[in-house]
Order: C-alpha cells, then sequence, then structure tokens
C-alpha cells in the first residue's frame, strides 16, 4: 500500500506545506515542485531528467 513501510506510514510533505526549489550555484531555479500538486513523502523516489523535470519512481 502507498505511504506504508514495515514501520509504519511514511512521513509525507502535503499542499499546506508549500514548495520546494532546487538551485544551481549561481542561484537559478533548476526545479520547483509544489505539494499542493502532488505531495512527497519520505520514501518516495524523484528523479530529475535531462530536460530538468521532477518525476517519480514507480
Amino acid at each position: 500500500m502507498p505511504g506504508q513501510t514495515a514501520l509504519g506510514a511514511a512521513q509525507c510533505l502535503v499542499a499546506g506545506d508549500g514548495s520546494f526549489e532546487l538551485r544551481d550555484a549561481e542561484g537559478a531555479v533548476l526545479v520547483e515542485h509544489n505539494f499542493a500538486d502532488r505531495p512527497v513523502c519520505e520514501y518516495d523516489e524523484l528523479a530529475i531528467t535531462d530536460t530538468l523535470e521532477l518525476v517519480w519512481g514507480e
């Protein structure tokens, strides 16, 4: 079941938690994500593509 682990429910960042940005050394935003668009949980596998898109692993 998604969000469940052997240790119990995974903690997630959701709509009320805001968003995050990944920036390069000069401060330019490379990737940004709003948790209102999709929650991010502690055991989720995320990748950044060559076109700088954030994608979730299966």
